[in-house]
């Protein structure tokens, strides 16, 4: 299984990030790897792509304005980010990443600068793909001309063994000048794999005068890591799954893990017959994208082929006009498509729809990558070190070593031992707290409107409100054992754990990420039918003082 590059020179993003979202979101598959060159990106602008990690390097200052390089790569694939150190008098910006064994560098380099020694420390590296805008012109691969760029390019191949897997077809539009086509986006591979690497231009330019180019690398490799499947609720055959579960739900066995085993198993087997789930394909969506942009974008076409045909002034000014007219169109498309939204809520518009909206039109995502982690001196490159530097530095973080020894030793005991008495005097006992739970609390649990994230079972809140009631004594049995043994399945105490960035925090560091942990749902299930006893019992016997407001049912803190 191999994967598919995408390089453009987007000539800037902020005219044709638009469009060019647009143009993935047609394609069937999308690229595993994004590599866009003169970004020409600020800190402030941080643009993103669905399901994809962003990583960028933008122009330093002293160096000039315009340039950057952005590389964004599929949130199913696994990566590391590569730093290369250049000599000092190189003037090419490269962007290094590690994907499936390869050596990806993102490569772009100021008009006819390119010296032989900028890819001094690029033969370090084991199959090693260049690409990116060299500005190198030679008779090597089609040019008319030769300038010292290409000199020092064939000069490279030589040294390092590399190969242009680039045909003759040319990517670059010049519309000013006496040789209007030229081939500036070169694909380079160690020779020992050019065989498996086929590179394709375009037609597709995207506003900007240097076409697409794809890349497909179809050596052998691990296969892709998808997330968990969603469940797609809206297209579930309910009856079928309660029948389901009635049939597979029988007797309760006396043992809980291997009762609890069995009620998990028949759940989630029910919910792959009748519930169908999303599918692993990626799709980026566009959704103010309408009629004028694609007739704006179409007569783009048009022009740039009429001006393609016979190079006159009055063709090449027509197709200037209807490139920046499209742009402006895209622009407007978009400003109104909002303006729309945002006239059109109401108090009854459901909340979980506007923020997909606002999801769609937003061009900040987080990301989910997570770079090379430093902790004792020590770099945590592979996911498995990663997890392992992140769980002790939240155990750390969660260690009752953290609090001053005489809170510990002598404030905290003092301070349970006296809540105990005051709870031994006040509260009378009550033998209703202790009773086995009935059908009528667990119903009463179940409606819980709110369907939150499922732990490692993958079984969601939606599915207990679809079970019948000879189900839900079923469960209501195994509740009531854990209830009365003081025993919990050994399958609760295993869960998800998700690290999340920290704003303003360097992410190399372990403590930038706080964890957020996806538990059972049938845990939390039980745990709120705990919580309403305990609650129902504070209340009616008014332990709880008058002034507390705050987490009580029909209270707010304002009262």
């Amino acid at each position: 299984m191999g994967f598919t590059i995408l390089q453009w020179n987007s000539g800037s993003i902020f005219k044709n990030w638009h469009e060019f979202k647009n143009y993935l979101s047609t394609l069937d598959n999308l690229p595993d790897v994004l590599c866009i060159q003169e970004s020409h990106m600020t800190p402030k602008y941080q643009p993103s792509i669905p399901h994809n990690n962003v990583i960028r390097k933008d122009r330093s200052p002293s160096k000039g304005k315009g340039i950057g390089l952005m590389v964004c790569v599929k949130t199913s694939l696994y990566f590391s980010k590569i730093v290369v150190a250049l000599p000092g008098s190189s003037n090419l910006e490269v962007l290094g990443i590690a994907v499936r064994g390869f050596s990806i560098f993102h490569t772009t380099t100021p008009s006819n600068t390119l010296t032989l020694a900028s890819f001094e420390n690029l033969s370090n590296f084991a199959k090693v793909i260049l690409c990116g805008d060299f500005n190198a012109h030679h008779g090597m691969w089609g040019s008319v001309n030769t300038n010292c760029s290409g000199r020092s390019l064939v000069e490279a191949l030589d040294l390092h063994d590399l190969v242009i897997v680039n045909t003759t077809t040319p990517t670059h539009l010049s519309l000013t000048g006496r040789n209007a086509w030229s081939l500036l986006d070169l694909v380079l591979v160690s020779s020992s794999w050019a065989s498996v690497c086929n590179s394709t231009v375009t037609s597709e330019f995207l506003g900007s005068d240097q076409s697409v180019v794809l890349t497909v690398v179809k050596a052998s490799t691990t296969p892709e890591e998808f997330g968990v499947p969603k469940w797609l609720f809206g297209k579930a055959a309910w009856q079928k799954f309660s029948a389901a579960c009635d049939y597979t739900l029988g007797s309760f066995s006396i043992f809980l893990d291997y009762a609890y085993c069995l009620f998990e198993t028949s759940v989630r087997e029910a919910a792959l017959e009748a519930i169908p789930q999303s599918k692993r394909s990626i799709k980026i969506a566009v959704p103010w994208w309408n009629k004028q942009c694609d007739i704006a974008v179409k007569n783009k076409k048009h022009a740039f082929n009429g001006m393609e045909r016979t190079w006159l002034l009055r063709d090449t000014t027509i197709f200037k006009r209807c490139r920046a007219k499209a742009r402006r169109v895209i622009l407007e498309a978009k400003s109104s498509s909002w303006l729309h939204f945002c006239t059109s809520l109401t108090s009854t518009t459901n909340l979980s729809k506007v923020w997909k909206v606002i999801k769609s039109f937003s061009e900040n995502r987080p990301t989910c990558f997570i770079p090379t982690l430093l902790a004792q001196d020590i770099s945590a490159k592979n996911k498995q070190h990663k997890s392992n530097v992140l769980a002790n530095q939240f155990a750390l973080s969660c260690s009752s070593a953290n609090y001053p020894s005489r809170f510990v030793n002598v404030f905290l005991p003092a301070k349970t031992g006296l809540l105990r008495q005051e709870l031994s005097l006040a509260t009378p006992i009550d033998p209703q707290i202790y009773q086995a739970f009935t059908l009528k609390e667990l119903i009463s649990a179940v409606q819980d409107p709110k369907n939150i994230t499922p732990g490692r079972d993958n079984v969601c809140y939606e599915m207990f409100k679809h079970l019948s009631t000879k189900s839900l004594e079923v469960m209501l049995q195994l509740f009531n054992k854990i209830w009365y043994t003081g025993k919990i399945p050994s399958s609760w105490l295993h869960f998800i754990v998700v690290p999340i960035a920290k704003t303003i925090q360097p992410l190399h560091l372990p403590s930038s990420y706080r964890p957020i942990s996806l538990t059972s749902n049938v845990c939390k299930l039980f745990e709120k039918m705990v919580m309403c006893r305990l609650s129902w019992f504070l209340d009616y016997h008014k332990i709880l003082s008058i002034s507390q407001s705050g987490f009580r049912q029909r209270q707010k803190t304002t009262d």
